[in-house]
């Protein structure tokens, strides 16, 4: 496993100590910031875990495969398939270990109105809404 996947789940174990820590939960600045770290580390914490299991199992499927008779079979048709799944997993841990922007947690106003152009324009600008709607709708989001 990669040193910076390690130091990110040695971070989010510090968080999760921390979080249980008396001067931290009586600090209310503290504590939300404590928190909202933890959150956004979670689910990337979650996927190294599993890459770190995947990647023991492999190493067990290995030394099966090593082995002679029917196990030697199975074992190599395994360690394909766990193969397969370390690499997917690498590249759902790659997208979540992103950098964030940090604008991404502000808030947007966006404003839509008919301008010249009569009905036409405001048949425009409901249509521009709705699609809007339906992307915020689907992404998620409050509007």
């Amino acid at each position: 496993m990669l040193k910076k996947y390690s130091d990110l789940l040695n971070k989010f174990q510090k968080l999760e100590a921390a979080l249980q820590d008396p001067a931290t939960i009586n600090d209310a600045n503290k504590l939300k910031e404590t928190s909202r770290e933890y959150t956004d580390l979670k689910p990337a914490a979650e996927k190294i875990s599993e890459l770190s299991k995947l990647e023991k199992n492999i190493e067990e499927t290995k030394a099966m495969a090593l082995s002679d008779g029917d196990m030697k079979d199975l074992a190599e048709a395994e360690l394909t398939e766990q193969e397969n799944q370390k690499s997917e997993l690498e590249k759902a841990i790659q997208e979540i270990t992103r950098p964030k922007d940090p604008l991404d947690k502000k808030n947007v106003i966006v404003e839509i109105r008919a301008a010249a152009g009569g009905d036409e324009s405001a048949l425009f600008a409901a249509e521009l809404f709705r699609m809007y709607s339906k992307y915020a709708e689907g992404k998620g989001w409050k509007m």
